[in-house]
């Protein structure tokens, strides 16, 4: 009896502490705006060194000194508060700015975004502009004196500069904004966290044996959960649904299946839609598959699809019916949904039951 009010307390105090550095801790924030960067170049390796480039270019001085006279901030301070990175393997720019409150960090990354937009845009208008300059002082300068030779030069000049024109401008990098910034993160740690860290601590100290107390039906709080408790499923990006639906794309795999935990049933259909809508942007041949009703669509959504230029979005209840179906696939890949206060184990059980680890999860 004397141990397990050790652990009672040690559980209580642990608590307390937790979600008191969980109110304390919480006053600074953070948003993210993602970027797409476009070209024709066929090289994988050339659209990853052209991210890179444009991750660069969101921490210049020049796209800054614009942001913040947009914002009406210091430079210094932008610069400070301003991180960029491209994702590894595909077209995507992550722009993170910090801020004292989610409206100021959110309003301060979109503007960054849009500069960084704005700056690719100037330049290849820039190039355009010297190529038309250095054109009009070719034809005005050293004219031939003889008219029909004259006359064949400033043809031959206009058939140059037309080509040159179309090749400057299909030859461009393209950057445009693929998802701004709409939500903020505390970079404290919330009062549930603090809590949940408080209870293992406070176990630990009450008895040693907290850490495993009923670990698995731990309700999740978001997607760092995921990511400290399943790292196979987590998503490295602060967008993870845009960063399914990138992989999917980039990916061999025809179809990309959105299984819906309990209480995720919308969150999950519009993720779908949304993939869809983003595949199609791209150029892709997209469709979305309903098959949230039991009966010969469901089974028709899991069936051989023999249309090799077609691409489709699956989406469903993670169910028993869905996840018999949806096993064992090929060219399948899958994205869990599940909503706030979803136990890990809930999610964990789901993807044993597809037995593939093309499988990610996200908390919406």
């Amino acid at each position: 009896m004397l141990r397990k009010w050790w652990v009672v307390a040690g559980l209580g105090a642990g608590l307390l502490i937790g979600l008191l550095g969980g109110l304390v801790g919480g006053g600074n924030y953070r948003a993210t705006a993602i970027l797409q960067v476009t070209s024709d170049s066929p090289d994988s390796n050339r659209v990853n060194q052209l991210a890179q480039s444009t991750a660069a270019l969101a921490q210049s001085a020049g796209v800054l000194n614009e942001a913040a006279k947009s914002r009406g901030v210091a430079v210094a301070d932008l610069r400070l508060r301003t991180t960029a990175r491209s994702e590894q393997g595909t077209d995507m720019v992550e722009v993170t700015v910090s801020g004292a409150s989610a409206a100021s960090a959110m309003a301060d990354a979109n503007t960054v975004a849009e500069q960084v937009v704005a700056n690719v845009q100037a330049r290849s208008t820039g190039q355009l502009e010297q190529l038309q300059k250095g054109t009009e002082e070719a034809v005005t300068k050293y004219p031939l004196r003889d008219a029909e030779a004259e006359l064949a030069r400033r043809q031959s000049l206009g058939q140059s500069v037309g080509a040159a024109q179309s090749s400057a401008i299909n030859s461009g990098t393209i950057v445009q904004v693929l998802d701004r910034a709409d939500g903020a993160e505390s970079l404290g740690l919330s009062p549930l966290l603090s809590m949940l860290i408080g209870l293992v601590g406070g176990g630990l100290v009450g008895s040693g044996a907290a850490l495993t107390l009923n670990r698995g039906r731990l309700p999740l709080r978001g997607n760092e959960d995921i990511a400290t408790l399943a790292p196979e499923l987590a998503l490295t990006s602060s967008r993870p649904a845009t960063q399914a639906t990138a992989n999917f794309l980039g990916s061999s795999d025809r179809t990309l299946t959105v299984l819906a935990l309990p209480g995720a049933e919308t969150a999950a259909q519009q993720i779908a839609r949304r993939s869809v809508a983003v595949g199609q942007e791209r150029g892709n041949r997209v469709e979305l598959v309903d098959a949230w009703e039991p009966g010969p669509n469901r089974f028709r959504a899991f069936a051989a699809n023999g249309d090799e230029g077609l691409r489709q979005v699956v989406v469903c209840p993670a169910d028993e019916a869905c996840l018999d179906l949806a096993a064992g696939q090929e060219s399948m890949s899958y994205l869990l949904v599940a909503t706030a206060g979803t136990s890990l184990a809930d999610v964990t059980d789901v993807a044993a039951a597809l037995g593939t680890d093309k499988t990610d999860a996200i908390v919406v």
